[in-house]
């Protein structure tokens, strides 16, 4: 059985939680608190960067989203998530990457940083174009590649239904705030959906992360 070592505040993580729930393959949830136990040797072992998510099959480790989502798509095909058409299998692509490397890193400075002006208005502005250039791509069908669901709602769709909890509409961005109340209505995302507590207490602990991650660091074992 797959194992699939997760943080329930992790915006990476639960887009590989969505991906093995529509798979329908059956796998071990095992929380970690990162509070320490990513620096136990048992987990090290299985990721030496003691980072979440993971995934391990039979044996074998893949970490980052990214990748991990790629080996189920190559590993597990049924149902897949990635177009035959090129250009709509390219836009799923650009979506994914600009997800990971624009939009995260925008929403999480928007919770880090209240005194940057300069900062939080560069963290808007991605937001922003993120959204509009998704506007683009939702035209009369449900999904961005039509009636099925691809690694561009797994992976962006999963984050931005995070957007109002940061006091971000998206009333702004009609054919976005559709896209994103049909995927809410789906099971996976009920299932993977944080309670307003988590919520809140991610929130927190994202703008207490430097001086976690440095006592974390401080906790690492020499190599």
């Amino acid at each position: 059985m797959l194992k699939f070592y997760y943080q329930k505040f992790s915006l990476y993580s639960r887009s590989v939680w969505i991906a093995l729930l529509e798979k329908k393959l059956p796998f071990e949830l095992i929380e970690l608190a990162l509070d320490g136990d990513q620096w136990q040797p048992e987990f090290l072992a299985i990721n030496p960067f003691g980072r979440v998510p993971v995934l391990v099959d039979n044996n074998f480790s893949i970490f980052e989203s990214s990748s991990i989502l790629d080996y189920l798509e190559l590993q597990y095909p049924t149902p897949c998530f990635l177009p035959k058409d090129i250009k709509t299998l390219t836009i799923v692509r650009m979506i994914k990457m600009l997800t990971l490397h624009e939009l995260i890193p925008a929403m999480l400075t928007l919770i880090r940083v209240t005194n940057n002006k300069n900062a939080i208005e560069q963290a808007n502005q991605q937001i922003t174009a993120m959204l509009n250039f998704l506007e683009t791509q939702l035209d009369d069908g449900l999904y961005i590649a039509g009636d099925q669901i691809t690694l561009a709602e797994i992976v962006a769709g999963s984050v931005i239904i995070w957007l109002p909890d940061l006091n971000i509409t998206l009333s702004n961005h009609p054919k976005v705030e559709l896209w994103s109340n049909q995927l809410r209505q789906r099971p996976t995302w009920q299932e993977t959906q944080p309670s307003p507590e988590i919520i809140q207490d991610w929130l927190k602990r994202i703008q207490k992360l430097p001086k976690i991650r440095a006592r974390q660091w401080q906790q690492k074992p020499s190599i």
